[in-house]
């Protein structure tokens, strides 16, 4: 984002994307960029929201009382804690900063991504490079002194929105199809399995390894370097923290962590 743009202005372009907020102090004051506390220049503005730990947060509020910024995006809570400077406040100040930088990347496949001919794209959909798509997997038979690989001969399918990284691989079901649903993000280096089933927004970070026929249903985060195994239902909501070995199915809004995975009681979901 190299435009200028008037807290207004930003009010007025969150608006039309259905981010609501508010502003407290000039509405005109103009920002050139959004960078962090620590780079920030006098004519930028700086996004503030609230870490997992209350003691980060502090620090970022007294570096941020300690330079001259053009203006703040943050939430109502954290605005209290601020004085003498213009600020953009909504709930949640990262989205705010997806559409204010944008626009939005558009659709694309990697020149060294790899699709097979099985593989059926949606709409503005992002492979990273090295990305691997509709490869056979391991299905494998036992038969005396052989082991025997059941051939694969699915399909990927791909809804629209989705967004795969770099050295990504997702393999083709033995039958049917494997399924990746719409607006879902799979992080680097994540491999999905034979005949997998993802739903709607699912999130996956850096990592993370499904084993073969797993349904892991919309609105799910799993955390990186985490393991499923094959077979595994997890819920919807569902999180799945940092290195997680999953053996068992995980209910609607579940968090689980640890290995092998158990749950755990919060107050709120970590992200």
């Amino acid at each position: 984002m190299n435009d200028v743009l008037s807290l207004i202005e930003a009010k007025k372009k969150l608006a039309a994307e259905g981010v609501v907020c508010k502003i407290i102090g000039d509405e005109n004051a103009v920002f050139s960029g959004i960078a962090s506390i620590g780079d920030a220049l006098p004519d930028q503005a700086v996004i503030l929201r609230p870490k997992s730990v209350k003691e980060k947060t502090l620090v970022l509020i007294n570096e941020l009382s300690a330079k001259k910024v053009a203006a703040v995006i943050t939430t109502s809570e954290l605005a209290a804690e601020l004085k003498d400077v213009p600020m953009l406040v909504t709930d949640d100040p990262r989205l705010a900063l997806a559409y204010l930088v944008g626009p939005q990347r558009a659709g694309g496949v990697h020149p060294t991504a790899i699709l097979d001919q099985c593989v059926t794209l949606g709409d503005n959909v992002c492979v990273g490079p090295y990305a691997i798509l509709g490869s056979s997997g391991l299905s494998a038979n036992h038969h005396g002194e052989k082991i025997i690989n059941t051939p694969h001969r699915g399909n990927v399918v791909i809804a629209d929105n989705v967004t795969i990284g770099a050295h990504t691989v997702i393999v083709r079901a033995v039958m049917g199809a494997t399924e990746i649903g719409e607006y879902s993000i799979l992080g680097h280096g994540v491999s999905v399995g034979h005949g997998c089933k993802l739903g709607k927004r699912v999130m996956i970070a850096p990592g993370v390894v499904i084993s073969g026929s797993c349904t892991i249903r919309s609105g799910t985060w799993i955390g990186p370097n985490a393991s499923i195994r094959e077979n595994i239902t997890i819920g919807k909501g569902a999180f799945i923290g940092i290195g997680s070995v999953v053996t068992r199915d995980v209910g609607d809004d579940q968090i689980v962590m640890g290995n092998p995975a158990r749950p755990v009681t919060r107050t709120k979901k970590p992200w």
